[in-house]
């Protein structure tokens, strides 16, 4: 899919709900070492203030966050603590590079070149780092690559979007104490699996996400309806 085509996909979304997928693109540009793969914003206040930065910092819960830039004569960083409720509008750069994030898992393909199994794997062991490190445990992520089909490019992708709603989910939850704890006392293991239908549940300390690889993005569980699912059964 082209991104003229992908633009249909794209709609509406909250403010505070563009600043998490923000702040998560720059997050994964910390795990693979590079500013690369993160990008500035504009942010437009109601006051008639605009700031630009990259958002390192961001906590829904207290509405809050981290804008972080470079001097005029890029010799020194600078960030600013915001309250970002006053927010009315926010540009981003490259919007075309990351596209994808902001689609709501709508597309029925990704854009571009598909991620390989390798750096699927890779992507999934990253992640199980970053959950590890937020709820302070050895949790682990299954999935049975084995019965990944590598030429199907809709499984490639569904894989691939399920992996950014889990590292979105990490985002909503890693500074609500509260869930830690609860989610720490039930779960070890999280299992992703392939299925006809989409469904989640908990059995002896593992959570299971699954749904139909095979239709690409479009049925890939969010990272809100994760939240959701076990704020109520942990």
């Amino acid at each position: 899919m082209d991104i003229q085509s992908a633009l249909s996909y794209v709609g509406t979304q909250k403010i505070e709900d563009v600043l998490m997928i923000v702040y998560g693109i720059h997050k994964q540009s910390l795990v693979d070492k590079s500013l690369r793969g993160s990008f500035q914003v504009d942010l437009m206040f109601s006051s008639g203030l605009t700031v630009r930065g990259y958002i390192i910092g961001l906590n829904k819960k207290a509405g809050q966050l981290t804008l972080m830039n470079f001097s005029q004569d890029n010799q020194s960083y600078y960030v600013q603590y915001i309250d970002f409720h006053g927010i009315q509008s926010i540009r981003v750069d490259n919007f075309e590079k990351n596209i994808e994030d902001f689609c709501e898992n709508k597309l029925p393909e990704g854009i571009g070149e598909p991620p390989t199994i390798l750096g699927l794997k890779r992507k999934m062991q990253e992640l199980q780092k970053i959950l590890q490190s937020t709820f302070h445990s050895t949790l682990e992520i299954n999935i049975d690559w084995a019965e990944i089909d590598k030429e199907a490019i809709k499984t490639i992708w569904a894989v691939d979007g399920i992996s950014k709603q889990i590292e979105q989910f990490n985002l909503l939850v890693e500074n609500d104490t509260d869930f830690i704890e609860a989610f720490n006392e039930s779960i070890k293991h999280i299992t992703i699996i392939d299925a006809q239908t989409s469904n989640m549940s908990i059995d002896q300390g593992v959570f299971t996400i699954a749904f139909d690889f095979s239709a690409g993005l479009v049925n890939v569980v969010k990272a809100v309806a994760i939240e959701k699912y076990l704020s109520k059964n942990l």
